[in-house]
């Protein structure tokens, strides 16, 4: 139930999320769709 950072706390500073980056994208991609 918990992501990869909360079992390394401090150590996991600096690393980028890749839940967060995949979902960045995917609402980047649709901002884009619906731009036109």
């Amino acid at each position: 139930r918990k992501g990869r950072a909360s079992y390394l706390g401090a150590r996991s500073v600096g690393h980028e999320d890749p839940g967060a980056s995949s979902s960045a994208l995917l609402v980047e991609a649709l901002a884009e769709a619906a731009k036109g």
